[in-house]
């Protein structure tokens, strides 16, 4: 078993020393379900304009996605989708992960999480469960994750020792704001706050929230948003939360006063 091992490891570093020096950044996207899609698809149009990558988008498992009927989705379904078991014998650069992984890729490659909500903050809730450790820093422990993606500097004091030692992290905020408040030209920009009917002149701020039962969204009453509202004017208020907010995972109608 160790010569076998000692093999394996010095093929895989001939394989590094070939890919790693040939050709564009060959970029990987797991999409995990809707969510982990849409957290993906801001830097999956970035890759698609930037001629030094070569993107593509897999599964993490049959059936947990499908690609909508629109043009754009239909675009990178035929151009970039490739099946799981072929994705996990290619060679990657990168491959971007947004939940715990069970796919084992075969050559090496860096792999890097990213959180798929904005709101998971210092929440400490999983599923039914109190937790010494905040839900986010739970989900990039997984040791094959070697490079993170984090979205609030206030995650960095949970990281544990062992995390410090063995991952890099970056703080990046989420790339599905970036179109409220980084980097886009100001037409588009005020476009974008038109469509929700807001003052352009206005600064905006975004309230954003998990679902669980102490989610802040979750124990705010209508009246007391709209209270809010009102004592700062000069500020748009956009409210994004979680779709399990208002949708229990079986898909039926969850009580929430705030989306009925």
């Amino acid at each position: 078993m160790k010569i076998l091992h000692t093999i394996m490891k010095t093929i895989k570093t001939m394989d590094d020393l070939i890919w790693d020096n040939i050709g564009p950044i060959r970029t990987l996207f797991v999409i995990h379900n809707d969510i982990s899609y849409k957290v993906f698809l801001p830097l999956i149009k970035n890759t698609l304009n930037d001629k030094h990558f070569n993107m593509a988008l897999t599964l993490e498992k049959e059936g947990c996605f499908n690609f909508s009927d629109d043009e754009e989705n239909q675009f990178l379904k035929r151009n970039h989708f490739i099946p799981t078991k072929k994705a996990i014998m290619k060679k990657w650069h990168f491959i971007f992960f947004s939940d715990n992984s069970y796919l084992y890729f075969y050559r090496h490659a860096t792999h890097v999480s990213m959180q798929h909500g904005y709101a998971f903050s210092n929440s400490n809730i999983i599923g039914q469960n109190v937790s010494s450790i905040p839900y986010a820093i739970k989900m990039i422990q997984p040791e094959h994750f070697s490079l993170v993606f984090l979205n609030s500097v206030s995650l960095i004091k949970h990281l544990t020792f062992k995390d410090r030692e063995q991952k890099k992290f970056l703080v990046t905020g989420m790339p599905q704001s970036d179109i409220l408040f980084n980097n886009l030209p100001l037409d588009q920009k005020y476009n974008i706050l038109e469509g929700y009917n807001l003052d352009k002149n206005n600064k905006t701020l975004v309230i954003y929230s998990h679902w669980q039962e102490d989610s802040f969204l979750n124990n705010i009453h209508p009246d007391d948003l709209e209270k809010l509202f009102k004592v700062f004017p000069q500020y748009n208020f956009i409210v994004n939360g979680h779709n399990l907010l208002w949708k229990n995972h079986d898909g039926s109608d969850r009580n929430n006063l705030l989306f009925y």
